[in-house]
């Protein structure tokens, strides 16, 4: 076995149904066949050959789909790989810095999400730490995206495309202040000690003075 990295050999073993009955010749002549095995038992796996040294020794060759991300459901990661598929392999934690995806259900917002996500470059994916989904009646496209900088950014599924691009530009001129970007209508930014100070200030107002 060769290439393999995320997934188990032996699972790459099992979906290329390979067994004692076929000779090697038969194996490589089969090479197509296998391929298909193996890439629809496991779609993290991109291509899959087999080649044959001296008389019996068969060797699988595999190249894996990379991991853009993670999708986080009842206590399980689920590897998003790069053809925008979601591995069913459950992992009980994610390998690498990749985004985490957390709150969706496995419907069409998450559908909607990852098709949205894959239109980003690498170095925006890159600078995402988690995506969580944070719609409501009102709003069901809401999101809220955590930043490796420690910022927040407010936005709706059918735009986040479009609008996160324009982050790298926006982050650029506040320095190193710190707060929320708000993408759903237009561009907005509140920095956290703003928003905290307000959220005093409203409790101090809501409060009933006793006697």
């Amino acid at each position: 076995m060769e290439g393999a990295q995320a997934v188990p050999e032996q699972s790459i073993i099992d979906a290329s149904q390979i067994t004692g009955k076929l000779t090697a010749l038969g194996v490589v002549w089969n090479d197509e066949r296998i391929y298909a095995y193996i890439t629809s038992a496991l779609p993290q796996v991109k291509t899959a050959a087999v080649t044959l040294r001296g008389m019996n020794d068969i060797t699988i060759h595999v190249t894996e789909h990379e991991t853009i991300a993670y999708v986080y459901s009842d206590g399980y990661y689920y590897n998003v790989l790069e053809n925008g598929t979601v591995a069913e392999t459950e992992l009980r934690v994610p390998i690498g810095n990749n985004p985490i995806i957390t709150s969706f259900e496995m419907n069409q917002n998450l559908d909607d999400l990852l098709e949205q996500y894959m239109q980003l470059t690498d170095s925006v994916q890159n600078s995402i730490s988690e995506i969580k989904y944070t719609g409501t009646e009102e709003n069901p496209y809401a999101i809220t995206v955590y930043m490796n900088d420690g910022n927040e950014v407010k936005a709706i599924l059918p735009s986040f495309a479009e609008k996160i691009l324009y982050y790298p530009d926006i982050v650029s001129q506040l320095g190193e202040t710190k707060g929320t970007v708000d993408l759903e209508v237009g561009v907005y930014f509140t920095p956290f000690a703003q928003a905290t100070e307000e959220e005093t200030s409203a409790s101090a107002d809501s409060a009933t003075p006793t006697e």
